[in-house]
């Protein structure tokens, strides 16, 4: 591997150099009017971005916490690769309105098609 094409940080700790992006909200004004949801989508580069930096959190309660056992290192493995379609075939037949990271998830993936 050519070293000027490295990282500079260290992959396992990704998550640690890489900081966390808050979904844009949209404006007041125009969430007056409607009962959509508040936050819009991320472009792909900041969803893969976000994957990659989350699938190596080293306190992943997330899992640990999840009441359905949902595969979230999985998804975040094939969201963080860009395989968005696997992902989302991934949580297509679990029952996502209880699942707010699938449905994260799923709203993000919406927004790539």
């Amino acid at each position: 591997m050519n070293p000027s094409s490295s990282p500079s940080w260290k992959a396992k700790h990704a998550w640690r150099e890489i900081d966390r992006a808050e979904p844009p909200k949209r404006p007041a004004a125009e969430r007056v009017s409607d009962f959509r949801e508040i936050y819009g989508g991320f472009d792909e580069a900041t969803v893969r971005e976000q994957a990659s930096r989350c699938i190596q959190c080293p306190y992943p309660t997330c899992v640990q916490a999840c009441p359905l056992d949902s595969p979230i290192p999985e998804l975040l493995s094939l969201v963080a690769d860009g395989r968005f379609k696997d992902a989302s075939a991934a949580v297509a037949f679990r029952p996502l309105a209880s699942a707010p990271l699938e449905i994260d998830i799923a709203t993000s993936l919406t927004f790539l098609r």
